[in-house]
C-alpha cells in the first residue's frame, strides 16, 4: 500500500515526462499487485485479470503520445 502511494505521489510531482511514464507504470503494477492480494477471492482475481490487459494498453498508449 505504501509502495502504491508512493507511485502515486511520484506520478504528482514529476518534472518531465519520462518520470511521469515511469511513475505511471509503476503505479499500475503496485495497484495490479493490490488488486491480486487476496487471490482466494473470486471477484478479486477476476479484477486483478481485467485491470492487467488494459493496463498494458494504456501503458502503450502513453509510449506512443510519448514518441509523437
Amino acid at each position: 500500500l505504501c509502495f502504491a502511494l508512493g507511485c502515486v505521489l511520484m506520478l504528482i510531482v514529476s518534472g518531465n515526462l519520462f518520470q511521469f511514464a515511469l511513475s505511471w507504470v509503476a503505479t499500475n503494477l503496485s495497484l495490479y499487485r493490490l488488486l491480486a492480494l487476496y487471490l482466494q477471492r473470486m471477484a478479486a482475481t477476476l479484477a486483478a485479470r481485467k485491470t492487467f490487459p488494459i493496463s498494458r494498453v494504456r501503458d502503450i498508449c502513453l509510449a506512443a503520445a510519448w514518441c509523437c
